[in-house]
């Protein structure tokens, strides 16, 4: 198959979004849906969640525990409508706090609302009630802050996967 570049609106597109580009977004800057669908089955494109691609090239460049899952967690939250935050595990990982055990292979979101949860297409949706001062954005996404984080993690992991000062890998600032 020939190389097919990306027009220049939907490269501008994945160039804000961090490499990553939607189905919608694709077709909005005029690529046919066949030429995306034989970008995915090729390979040429790498498909990050449900109607969310990156570029090969990227995806292979990415470390699988951390910058993929960074962008997974980036395709989530712009695939969701309602105003919501990165939170729980999925912020830790953009504030570099370290979790114990294995990663959480789950993308948490929490919005504003009253205190309940649900799982969906690898989705971890909170409603909680969320202060100002508890928010802010890291990477471009909002999210919740470190304390607030370490809270979520501890209550929803029931502290056995609870998150460790002692790893705290980067500052966020």
């Amino acid at each position: 198959m020939p190389h097919v570049s990306m027009p220049p609106r939907l490269r501008a597109v994945s160039d804000r979004q961090r490499g990553l580009v939607s189905r919608a977004q694709a077709l909005d800057a005029g690529m046919a849906p066949e030429v995306v669908q034989r970008l995915v089955a090729t390979g040429a494109w790498r498909t990050v969640r449900r109607g969310f691609y990156t570029e090969r090239e990227l995806w292979e460049s990415l470390d699988p525990r951390e910058g993929r899952r960074r962008l997974a967690v980036r395709a989530a939250y712009l695939g969701v409508a309602r105003p919501h935050v990165v939170s729980h595990d999925s912020a830790a990982l953009f504030l570099g706090l370290s979790t114990l055990g294995q990663p959480e292979p789950l993308v948490h979101l929490t919005r504003l609302g009253p205190p309940r949860a649900r799982t969906r297409n690898g989705i971890r949706y909170h409603q909680s009630r969320i202060a100002d001062a508890q928010r802010l954005v890291v990477d471009g996404l909002p999210m919740l802050d470190i304390a607030r984080t370490a809270v979520d993690i501890a209550r929803e992991h029931r502290s056995h996967t609870a998150w460790s000062p002692s790893t705290r890998r980067a500052s966020w600032e």
